[in-house]
């Protein structure tokens, strides 16, 4: 009882990560004609999964070393690790959204689409980009709260944005009500907007303080030792995911 207590809300967070990417993939067959859209679609279902996963050598990290300091009694260094965790994956986001923005389309090129599914794809890309940081927050943060206990504002958040996701997404595309008709754009946008979303939600929570863990600026001064320990515990298994 309480492994699962501690396992199903994660469960669940995991299966709404997965449908993000299943919505977008929805509204595409159903209202946007023509194989490139669904070709294009096919690729950026592959990329909503990968964006997340490539914090996930820190949030491994900051999840393990967050239980540890919390099982032993000391919130101090908890909230340390929280900080310096949310650091190290700021330096990840700025490195991972100036890569994707220089060879995004690259790495479209290179997954061999179709010349009229290419441009679709890394114009879904382009409008994806400016919301990495706020997939970090969302994957590293709730990775320190579970760390401290907290297995339920991940999930709040993840449902929170594939709501976000269907409504805006679905409204954009077809242009429902006082929505302009934007079609594969809206569509982009919609994701952008419920990841945005999660981000700032988790940062919110964590700058008013949750589970012990609270952000602030004295902490997020680099400290070495901690971030050592965090690459070295979270670098094999986000190895692991990334292969």
């Amino acid at each position: 009882r309480p492994m699962l207590h501690l396992a199903m809300p994660v469960l669940a967070e995991q299966l709404l990560t997965m449908l993000v990417g299943y919505v977008d993939w929805w509204l595409t067959g159903h209202f946007l004609e023509g194989t490139a859209y669904r070709a294009a679609i096919g690729l950026m279902a592959y990329i909503l999964w990968v964006l997340p996963s490539m914090f996930s050598a820190v949030a491994i990290g900051a999840t393990a070393m967050t239980a540890r300091f919390v099982g032993s009694g000391d919130l101090r260094g908890a909230v340390r690790v929280a900080n310096q965790a949310v650091l190290v994956g700021a330096i990840v986001s700025v490195l991972a959204t100036v890569a994707v923005a220089l060879w995004g389309p690259l790495f479209v090129a290179a997954m061999q689409l179709k010349e009229d599914a290419a441009p679709l794809a890394a114009e879904y890309l382009w409008i994806l980009v400016p919301v990495i940081p706020a997939i970090m927050i969302e994957q590293v943060g709730v990775a320190c709260l579970r760390g401290a206990g907290d297995m339920v504002s991940g999930f709040v958040a993840k449902t929170i944005v594939n709501v976000l996701n269907i409504s805006v997404s679905a409204a954009l595309v077809t242009g429902w009500g006082v929505f302009p008709e934007l079609g594969w754009k809206g569509l982009a946008i919609g994701t952008a907007v419920g990841y945005g979303t999660g981000g700032l939600i988790i940062l919110m929570l964590l700058l008013r303080g949750r589970a012990g863990l609270r952000l602030s600026w004295a902490d997020l001064k680099p400290d070495r030792q901690i971030i050592r320990r965090l690459l070295r515990i979270g670098l094999p298994g986000g190895v692991d995911v990334a292969v």
